[in-house]
């Protein structure tokens, strides 16, 4: 079956899960690994892979000593990947779960986390816990990029979603991509040196919840 035909399918089967209709286009995939310093790291976490756009670019430039988790929800679409890249570590689980799913990788070791989890279509309290644990993993000055779709953007949960987004992370920087059905924001984020949330779990080298953040806007794509 032809992806895009296989992707509606699973969209209509998962929408809350899923957010999408189509696999992100190639542009939108750049501008999410764009901000991945892949040359020099060493363990890279993917929530959502999907059927792979953002998976293939990131395996494209990475140096061969990199760790790669990707972890998806969909049965469906974890075979898909498994044969797609067989030289990737891919695992069938959900995003909150990934203090679990990384194992015996210490906390604090991972250099990015790259999402394309529906963020918007999650209640706050999901929302709460993937980023937090999601903080916890990244070691301090890691990176956390996401995206939403702009007409999410208005939306109550996107909102609550950018909030915690500025609550967590030390830097928040966020830019529209139009080059995808439908155009997106990408959303990057960087976990500060000394302070942030990590606080609540006992094996996290995090200070103190900072007391402000700093959210800017990138020139457009």
């Amino acid at each position: 079956m032809n992806k895009h035909l296989f992707f509606l399918k699973h969209f209509f089967k998962h929408p809350q899960t899923q957010g999408a209709v189509a696999p992100s286009s190639k542009a939108l995939a750049k501008a999410m690994i764009d901000p991945l310093d892949l040359d020099n790291a060493s363990f890279v976490v993917e929530y959502g892979p999907g059927l792979g756009s953002f998976t293939k670019e990131i395996l494209s430039r990475a140096k061969k000593h990199m760790n790669f988790i990707g972890i998806e929800k969909n049965p469906a679409f974890v075979d898909i990947l498994k044969k797609e890249f067989p030289e990737a570590k891919i695992v069938a689980g959900d995003a909150k779960d990934v203090l679990k799913i990384i194992g015996n990788f210490p906390l604090n070791k991972v250099d990015a986390v790259i999402s394309g989890l529906p963020f918007s279509n999650f209640r706050p309290e999901i929302q709460s816990e993937i980023l937090r644990n999601t903080c916890a993993v990244l070691k301090p000055g890691g990176i956390f990029v996401s995206f939403t779709y702009i007409h999410t953007w208005p939306l109550n949960r996107a909102k609550r979603f950018r909030k915690m987004l500025g609550n967590i992370f030390s830097q928040v920087l966020w830019h529209p991509v139009m080059k995808n059905v439908p155009p997106a924001f990408v959303i990057e984020c960087k976990k500060g040196e000394n302070a942030c949330p990590c606080i609540y779990y006992s094996k996290c080298q995090g200070w103190l919840i900072k007391e402000s953040s700093s959210v800017k806007k990138n020139k457009a794509m």
